[in-house]
């Protein structure tokens, strides 16, 4: 979450806001204080990065009260639904971005274009793959705040135990089997690999990579039906069953061990990052997802959107 785009959006949803707000334009015209409620399930660091960015704000803008609303990312979804049932939306919210559609057909957020111009946003700041998510039937409706992807992390320490480089991480999917069976001791003390196998979106978010690493697709060009029923989807799952089943150098059921120091390398998400420079007791690195020898490089987006409700 960069402070300059934090406060662009902010800056720009409060445009956006006063102008479509009723009885609360008038407020805003006078210069009255008004309020704000904000969404969001950041906690933590995020939250605390948030809170100094609020603050910043409504020191720019003293008329202006923003409520900071946390609410847990596994709870969010539901009460926006409920709130959209109900009429009563909160003027702002943060969501994972793969929630934006189910919002979006709920008819309950502003359509943003004709504010855009208004706000000075400059649609060129952002990624343009995060734009796509913004837009639906040509029109937006949320503006990117945060996006993050998947890497490979792994730990050095357990690199240099196993006589492994450290410096050169696996690139292929046979180097990582080869690495993580050297990496794996058959006490069940440390596992060369920990691969999500939870159901839900992890699950889903994870396997993807694999699949478009192959080539093949989760779902048909018009996003209408599966399409990992293919020698590709069939390859990339395969080889994840099979480093738990074939090779056994992942547990079947378990998340968390690489932050433990008891798994060698992890595919996880970029926001782990600072999580783990802080709370990691051991030396680790990143690479990029190790992909099939005759594969191609792939990862999955995610991040967060923000909207006027």
């Amino acid at each position: 979450m960069k402070k300059k785009f934090f406060l662009l959006i902010m800056v720009f949803s409060f445009a956006a806001y006063s102008f479509t707000a009723g009885t609360k334009e008038e407020a805003v015209r006078e210069g009255a204080k008004i309020t704000l409620e904000f969404w969001n399930y950041w906690d933590g660091k995020n939250a605390e990065v948030l809170n100094t960015l609020i603050a910043e704000y409504q020191k720019q803008h003293p008329n202006v009260t923003i409520n900071n609303v946390y609410i847990g990312w596994g709870e969010l979804l539901p009460k926006l639904q409920t709130a959209s049932a109900g009429g009563k939306m909160p003027d702002i919210a943060a969501v994972d971005l793969v929630w934006m559609p189910k919002l979006v057909r709920s008819g309950a957020l502003i359509k943003l274009d004709p504010y855009i111009d208004q706000s000075g946003v400059d649609l060129k700041d952002f990624y343009p793959e995060t734009l796509r998510v913004s837009q639906y039937q040509g029109a937006y409706y949320s503006l990117p705040v945060s996006t993050n992807n998947l890497e490979l992390f792994y730990n050095k320490d357990m690199f240099r135990s196993a006589g492994l480089d450290p410096g050169k991480p696996p690139a292929t999917w046979d180097e990582l089997v080869t690495y993580a069976r050297k990496l794996t001791k058959q006490d069940g003390s440390q596992w060369g690999m920990e691969v999500f196998t939870q159901p839900g979106e992890g699950l889903t978010w994870q396997a993807q990579v694999y699949i478009w690493q192959t080539g093949a697709d989760f779902l048909n060009t018009s996003n209408s039906a599966p399409a990992f029923n293919s020698e590709g989807g069939e390859k990339a799952i395969g080889f994840l069953v099979d480093l738990i089943q074939k090779y056994k150098v992942s547990p079947l059921a378990s998340w968390g061990l690489f932050g433990q120091g008891k798994a060698a390398m992890v595919m996880d998400g970029s926001w782990m990052v600072g999580i783990w420079s802080e709370s990691a007791p051991f030396d680790w690195g990143t690479a990029r997802v190790p992909i099939p020898a005759d594969g191609q490089p792939a990862t999955n987006m995610g991040g967060e959107q923000i909207f006027i409700g």
